[in-house]
Formats: C-alpha cells, structure tokens, sequence
C-alpha cells in the first residue's frame, strides 16, 4: 500500500463539466493534495465519473474515485487529477508549497 499524499485545507471553487450531455455543475474544495481533492457539491455524482474541472487558480481533467450522499443533500467525493497542463501543475506546485508554509 502505497503512502497517501499530505493534505491541505483547501477551499476554492470548481466548476466541473462532465462529457456526457449533462450541464455543468459548481462544487467546493475541502483539501487539496499533489494527486486531488476532496469536494463537496450540491450535486450527486457517480464515482468512477471522468470530468474537466475548473478553479480560479488551475484547471484539468479529473475522475471521481468515490462518492458518498451526505444526509444533508448533495454529496461529498475525492477527485484524483487525470490530466494538468503545465501551467496547472506548476499552479498546483506553487499552491502546495503555500500550504506546507502554512503549517
């Protein structure tokens, strides 16, 4: 088992637009680590889903890993980044590297 990533608080939000014919839809981040997020939406999504996201900072394509309904409506899942282009990743790195600052 491989060690998971560190995670930072992280709250931004994502426009997310699905492939299909389904409208985009808003979600915010939870945290953030170098591979993902986790996000919480008004929206019920399927895992194993593959979208394009969009913050203010970065920008690419994702897969839902997992989704749970959360009680309150919406729901809560984990994104694993699929593809950044290099402005993205080097927006990522800088961010991650904020965090750790933080700490």
């Amino acid at each position: 088992m491989r060690p998971r990533s560190p995670r930072f608080d992280y709250e931004t939000l994502i426009v997310f637009t699905p492939f299909q014919f389904e409208d985009a839809f808003t979600g915010t981040s939870v945290n953030l680590c170098e591979g993902g997020m986790l996000v919480r939406s008004e929206r019920s999504i399927e895992s194993g889903k593959i979208l394009e996201f969009a913050t203010a900072t970065f920008a690419g394509e994702c897969e839902v890993m997992w989704a749970h309904e959360s009680p309150n409506g919406g729901s809560l899942f984990g994104i694993r980044f699929v593809s950044l282009g290099p402005r993205a990743e080097e927006e990522l790195t800088k961010l991650l590297f904020e965090s750790v600052g933080r700490d």
